[in-house]
Parts: C-alpha cells; sequence; structure tokens
C-alpha cells in the first residue's frame, strides 16, 4: 500500500480501491469498506 496525497483527478480509483479492500485485512480495520461514493 502506498499513501498518497489525494488529488481530484485519482479520487474515483482511489475511492474504488479502498471500498472494495475488505473490512478486516491483516489485523488493519477498513471502515470504509462498501462506502457510496456520494457519502
Amino acid at each position: 500500500m502506498e499513501l498518497r496525497r489525494i488529488n481530484v483527478d485519482d479520487a474515483r480509483s482511489q475511492w474504488e480501491y479502498i471500498t472494495e479492500l475488505p473490512t478486516d485485512e491483516n489485523g488493519l480495520t477498513n471502515t470504509y469498506h462498501g462506502v457510496s461514493y456520494d457519502e
């Protein structure tokens, strides 16, 4: 995983990546799993 500053051009692809990750991956919690783009 790479930490990058979010920019408008990449927002949609970054949202898709984050919301598709499982809620619990290798001990890390993803609270954005399943969140809609409008949220």
